[in-house]
Formats: structure tokens, sequence, C-alpha cells
């Protein structure tokens, strides 16, 4: 069971947008989009009520980065991927505001991955101990991290302000640092 599936299940208004790893749910005392800008998209894009997705990308757009693996991984497409997940960030925060505002909402929960994206594709770009470091890189790709991190953290002020929730959980994945396996 979600924690949104469990809220619902006792008549709470709940919103879901892009929560990662998870199908639409089949039922909800209010909505769900599921895979609309996600790094890992395993279901599909779809939503409940099925029309609002279509609405949603009528009026926001479709989201800029179907997926960051297949851009390419060379400066000139890791900088079309930086322009790409901002352009998207912003595209999806207004669809999520637009959802925010929509209802009094119980239980509101939304993920954004661009993070997780720039940090697989720009880290080494700023960090002098990565073994792909290209100290002449650049600067928009060797600031990329910062600079989505810092929208992301302008995106999370604007939601909880404009919520105006009596409480509000962030939650940080597992951040990101080189990778190294096999």
């Amino acid at each position: 069971p979600t924690f949104w599936g469990v809220a619902s299940a006792q008549g709470r208004r709940v919103a879901v947008v892009d929560i990662p790893h998870t199908p639409v749910s089949a039922s909800l005392n209010g909505v769900h989009v599921a895979d609309y800008g996600l790094h890992d998209c395993h279901f599909g894009a779809a939503s409940l009520p099925p029309a609002l997705l279509g609405e949603l990308t009528a009026h926001h757009g479709a989201y800029t980065v179907p997926s960051c693996d297949h851009y390419g991984g060379t400066a000139d497409t890791n900088l079309r991927l930086l322009d790409d997940l901002l352009a998207g960030l912003e595209r999806k925060t207004n669809l999520v505001l637009d959802l925010l505002h929509r209802d009094q909402w119980d239980l509101f929960a939304c993920a954004f991955s661009e993070s997780h994206c720039v940090g697989h594709w720009c880290w080494h770009y700023s960090d002098p101990s990565h073994w792909g470091y290209e100290p002449d890189a650049p600067e928009a790709l060797r600031n990329a991290v910062a600079t989505v991190y810092a929208r992301l953290d302008a995106v999370v002020g604007r939601l909880v302000a404009e919520a105006d929730a009596t409480s509000t959980i962030v939650l940080a994945s597992h951040g990101m640092a080189p990778y190294v396996a096999g």
C-alpha cells in the first residue's frame, strides 16, 4: 500500500504527481499523474482520471526530457540536456501548481528528478576529483549541478509557500556522487 492510498481510503483528498517507480493508481479520492517527467518511467505516462494528463499536457506542454540517458554524454549534448532539464522543471512546476490550486487537498505529494539527471551527466564537470573532470568545459556545464539544485530549491520554496500547509515533508532520496561500480 502507498501512503497516498492509505490516506485516500480514509476519505482524504489526495493529489499525487510523479512519485518514482509507481504506476497510476486504479482508484483514488483525488488525482494521480504518473511518469510525466521522471528519470525512470517504467509504466508509461498516465493519470487518474484518465483524461487529466492529456488536459495538463495540452495546457503546460509535454515534459522536455523523455530520458536523460539518451542524450549522448558529450559536452554539446549535455548542454542541451541542461537546457531541457531547466525547461522541463518549469513546465512541471506549472503543472504541479495548477493541480495544487484545483482543490483543497489533504495530501499533496510530488517528486522532481532533474537533480538526478543532472547528477548522472554533469557531476564530473564540477568535481575536480572525478576521473572524467573537464576543467575546460563550458561554464554552464561546470555549474550545471548547482544551477539545477538552486532552481529546485526555489521550486520547493514556492510549492511550500503556495500550499500553505500545516505540515510539509521534503525528502531527498539518495544524493549524488561519482558512480564507480562496474
